[in-house]
């Protein structure tokens, strides 16, 4: 919890979040404040928004299409040939099992606007064989340790993601810790940047916010999930593991640029004032 107040809370992360909303909102046209509108209506004149932004995130998404390629793995031996052959298989099996084309443009779309695109590499378990699925972090329920400067996040101690879920489905998942949801719901999350959406929605609807933790503690990657009630799932050591045994992280993220104070952009902070 330190932690994520931490990533939510200090003030150069406060004002990335806000250029990121800001961004998002330019790209879908929406440049104009309700009192410019305002003044707009009086005067009996159209609130026209020639819309370049958009126009120069699509043709950058555009070109990633295009330069694209299939995955494939290639021996480092002359004996290993069979071997890489079976590797591309799988690769291009687990590409084309999750539509990884339509994750990646999602996930380019995002790096370009915002600053940061993240999905969660993850496998569960089949009757048959284990299935690995990659899925795509929306980047307002993702945090990171805001010390963290290398584009990869490479050097960062922790990720989060925010999940926001019906307190039913929530009690249905913890039995153990039904009671403890019921009286830990909440209706304001810590950030805007982190609130159930939509906002108009009945306010009837009892959801519960819940996160998921992954943390290098000594080394070695741990997960854990928790709410504002208590610990859901505790803290045990990445199932994840690189080719010599060692815990990874299952977040993988990726920044566009990052400044001198470690906020994260992306190219709508190079055309904004033009646009404005």
């Amino acid at each position: 919890e330190k932690q994520f107040t931490e990533a939510v809370d200090t003030p150069v992360q406060q004002t990335a979040r806000k250029e990121s909303e800001q961004a998002r909102q330019y790209f879908d046209g929406i440049q104009w404040t309700s009192a410019e509108l305002a003044k707009l209506q009086t005067r009996n004149q159209a609130p026209i928004v020639d819309n370049r932004i958009k126009d120069k995130v699509e043709y950058l998404t555009g070109l990633e299409r295009r330069s694209r390629s299939d995955p494939k793995a290639y021996p480092r031996n002359p004996d290993d040939e069979k071997s890489a052959e079976a590797a591309t298989d799988a690769l291009r099996f687990v590409f084309d099992s999750n539509q990884f084309p339509q994750t990646r443009s999602q996930v380019v779309e995002n790096i370009l606007i915002e600053g940061t695109g993240a999905c969660e590499v993850i496998m569960r378990r089949g009757p048959k064989f284990p299935k690995v699925t990659i899925k795509r972090i929306m980047w307002d329920r993702l945090y990171w340790d805001p010390f963290s400067r290398e584009l990869d996040f490479s050097d960062s101690t922790y990720f989060g993601i925010v999940t926001w879920m019906d307190a039913e489905e929530a009690k249905q998942k913890w039995p153990a810790m039904a009671d403890t949801i019921t009286e830990a719901m909440v209706t304001k999350a810590n950030s805007e940047t982190f609130e159930d959406k939509p906002r108009w929605i009945d306010g009837k609807r009892k959801r519960v916010q819940v996160i998921q933790t992954e943390l290098r503690f000594n080394g070695v990657w741990m997960r854990a999930v928790w709410f504002k009630g208590g610990i859901l799932e505790p803290a045990a050591p990445s199932y994840y593991k690189d080719e010599d045994g060692v815990e990874e992280c299952c977040i993988i993220a990726q920044s566009l640029y990052c400044d001198r104070e470690g906020a994260r952009y992306g190219v709508v902070r190079r055309f904004k004032s033009l646009q404005d």
